[in-house]
C-alpha cells in the first residue's frame, strides 16, 4: 500500500487493524526489514533477529507516537467535541478524535482526525511522512 492508500484506510477504520498495523509497518520498516518474508500475524522473519513483531500503531497511542518522524512533534491531540469549519464547509466530527504534528521548524501542520487517539495519530504521522518519502 502506499502512503496515500494507507491514510485513506484509516481515516475510514473504525477500530484497530493488523493489517493496517502491517501496511504501516512495512512503509515505516522499509530500511530496516527490506525484503523480509512475512510472518502470518503480520510480522517479519529476520534473518539476524528472528521474528520481529509489528507493533499495534491503530490500538496503542505509545505504538502510534513512534511513527511521528524526527524533527516532527506532537502539538495536541484529544476528543473533538464540536463541529470543525473547513474552507468553508462545516463538518459534524463529535465523537472523532483528533491529532496534530507539526515540524520543529514550523509550518507544514499535520491535522487529522479518527475513531481513536491511535488512528488519529497514525493519520497525522503518515500525513507527515508522505512529505519525506
Amino acid at each position: 500500500m502506499t502512503h496515500d492508500e494507507i491514510i485513506e484506510a484509516l481515516e475510514k477504520a473504525t477500530g484497530p487493524s493488523l493489517v493496517l498495523d502491517a501496511a504501516i509497518g512495512s512503509i515505516a520498516y522499509r530500511a530496516t526489514l527490506g525484503d523480509c518474508p512475512r510472518t502470518d500475524d503480520g510480522g517479519w522473519q529476520h534473518p539476524q533477529f528472528g521474528k520481529v513483531r509489528c507493533p499495534a500503531y491503530t490500538a496503542c497511542i505509545d505504538d502510534a507516537l513512534t511513527l511521528v518522524p524526527e524533527g516532527w512533534w506532537l502539538t495536541g491531540m484529544g476528543e473533538q467535541r464540536s463541529p470543525i469549519f473547513d474552507a468553508g464547509e462545516t463538518h459534524d466530527a463529535t465523537g472523532f478524535f483528533f491529532a496534530k504534528v507539526q515540524h520543529v521548524q514550523g509550518g507544514r501542520l499535520q491535522i487529522a482526525t479518527g475513531r481513536s487517539l491511535a488512528l488519529a495519530l497514525c493519520v497525522a504521522a503518515m500525513k507527515a511522512r508522505r512529505g519525506l518519502a
